[in-house]
């Protein structure tokens, strides 16, 4: 009985062992249901509020801590970095330590500058250049025909020469062979007054118009530039003729050089002289057009007999050497030494003389000299100093005249042919 009882016990103790494992009591269960959340969530809000207010609190109480945020010396990035191999990271540069107090040694990144090369630099070159120019222009004198033609600067650029009627009235372009491979750009203008009879006429026409017993100018421009500058176009509006870019300049082909204009200008003489009938032909040069000018007209005069209708010369000069001693460009060496054998007497060498001097000597057709008492270019006393000269060799001094324009009417060295008064000072 009792073992039966005690298996009876035994049973239902195994009952109760099996609803044990099997699921939790009721108390049991109400235990394990308790959630983290709520705690992370007042953890999560507390905590930035805690940090909030005792960080000052604690600032005050160890004030060390705030060497830490103002220094932020433990952000040592970039992380892992060589400072004993600083040329991984910049060139020219090398790592040294250098103690500054006992027990505190800084490390120090020591560059070679660059900045005193480069202040040497932009000292010397300029120094150097400003020195070597004269011994190079001795050296090699075809480098100051450049700087003497500046033919290069073909202004206005992207000019059509074809079509000189966008710029200039009455005109139309023709080329004309001087030499041969050489051929010169030519504009011709005819006057005003036979504008509308011009329209649509063709260069014939234009030929055969030479002949009415206007006088016909060929017009010789300076340096720099072609016969579409605007200075050149405006002598054109108020003095037709024909406008040539000689040998070199705008779309003319050859090399510049002194014989070579006045053979471009004897050739343009040549053709125009067998289409004007009985019309007179008168050289008109303007700065370096006025050596042409001269040249030309005395090449004419000692070798063919045959003395030009007139000369007249604006801004001019009395021969190149002087030009070179009075422009502005060469003030910056008239104190180095040497500058004549070096600079003024290359010209020669250079085979560059335009004699103006010399050649008003020998002409004796009348002479006009302008010249405007503001050019800052060529300065007037080289107008008068030309027109001294050609005064005192002429027999009939009444053929030899110079004209001044005042400063008040700021024509300078190119814009004489601006002044409303200049045909009537021509005529």
């Amino acid at each position: 009985m009792r073992r039966r009882g005690r298996d009876g016990d035994s049973g239902d103790s195994g009952g109760d062992i099996g609803r044990a494992e099997g699921e939790a009591s009721p108390g049991r269960q109400g235990r394990a249901q308790h959630s983290w959340l709520p705690w992370l969530l007042c953890t999560l809000l507390l905590a930035p509020l805690l940090a909030y207010v005792s960080v000052p609190f604690l600032i005050r109480l160890f004030p060390s801590l705030l060497t830490k945020f103002v220094y932020l010396n433990f952000l040592a990035f970039p992380f892992f970095a060589d400072f004993r191999q600083p040329e991984l990271l910049v060139n020219n540069t090398i790592n040294l330590y250098l103690t500054t107090e006992p027990g505190v040694t800084v490390g120090i990144w020591a560059q070679h500058s660059w900045l005193p090369w480069l202040l040497r630099t932009l000292l010397l070159a300029p120094l150097l250049a400003y020195v070597s120019v004269p011994f190079l222009i001795r050296l090699f004198p075809s480098l100051l025909t450049k700087f003497v033609y500046l033919n290069f600067l073909a202004f206005p650029f992207f000019a059509d020469f074809r079509q000189p009627e966008l710029l200039v009235n009455n005109t139309i372009n023709l080329y004309l062979t001087t030499e041969p491979g050489v051929t010169v750009g030519i504009w011709h203008t005819v006057p005003s007054s036979r504008g509308a009879e011009a329209k649509g006429k063709d260069q014939r026409w234009y030929e055969e118009a030479l002949a009415d017993d206007h006088p016909v100018i060929i017009y010789l421009h300076g340096n720099g530039g072609t016969r579409a500058a605007s200075h050149r176009v405006q002598f054109l509006k108020v003095s037709d003729g024909l406008a040539m870019s000689p040998t070199g300049y705008g779309d003319s082909t050859g090399h510049p050089s002194e014989n070579g204009f006045t053979t471009d200008v004897l050739a343009l003489y040549d053709w125009a002289k067998a289409r004007s009938g009985n019309s007179t032909i008168l050289f008109w040069g303007h700065s370096l057009g006025t050596g042409i000018a001269t040249n030309a007209a005395r090449k004419l005069q000692e070798e063919r007999g045959i003395q030009v209708g007139a000369v007249v010369l604006e801004s001019p000069y009395t021969n190149i050497r002087d030009a070179g001693a009075n422009i502005h460009i060469t003030l910056i060496y008239r104190q180095f030494p040497g500058f004549e054998y070096l600079i003024l007497d290359s010209m020669a060498r250079a085979g560059m003389f335009f004699p103006s001097d010399e050649n008003v000597k020998v002409l004796s057709c009348p002479l006009l000299i302008l010249h405007a008492e503001d050019d800052g270019v060529l300065p007037p006393k080289l107008g008068r100093q030309l027109y001294e000269t050609a005064r005192e060799a002429y027999k009939d001094k009444s053929k030899v005249k110079f004209v001044t324009f005042p400063k008040k009417l700021g024509l300078g060295h190119d814009y004489i042919s601006f002044n409303p008064e200049l045909p009537a000072l021509v005529k």
